[in-house]
């Protein structure tokens, strides 16, 4: 009998530990979308950045064909 609350005590605090990592993740989630969306925006109002990142593309398809 002890040992039943034991384990129900056991397996409470684990599941507790389980929800507060997945609420953690989920933040970060949430943090990682802002960011991106963010990003996104910088990228596509700034044509000097959008130039360098069309023209890193095609370093790397050509190295892609070169292989």
């Amino acid at each position: 009998m002890l040992y039943d609350f034991v384990y129900m005590l056991l397996l409470s605090y684990v599941k507790s530990q389980f929800e507060r990592i997945n609420k953690y993740i989920q933040e970060l989630k949430e943090q990682s979308k802002e960011e991106k969306v963010k990003y996104a925006w910088t990228i596509s109002t700034s044509p000097s950045i959008h130039q360098d990142i069309t023209n890193k593309e095609t370093r790397e398809e050509k190295i892609w064909i070169l292989m």
